[in-house]
């Protein structure tokens, strides 16, 4: 998610609908634990970025 707007992993989508950001999660460590990401956050962000659209967790 802290990376540049080029190649950004999180970003899944940039149109005229929005920026789509889709951020794994999980307790702490688990990335350097290895293990696969227990929770995902999607947000939905306006094209101008003034507002938030959407937001999703599982």
């Amino acid at each position: 998610m802290f990376a540049s707007i080029n190649n950004n992993p999180c970003i899944t989508r940039a149109d005229s609908g929005g920026i789509e950001f889709t951020i794994p999660g999980g307790p702490p460590g688990w990335e350097q634990n290895g293990d696969g990401p227990s929770m995902i956050t999607v947000v939905v962000i306006s094209a101008d970025g003034r507002s938030v659209l959407e937001t999703r967790n599982n």
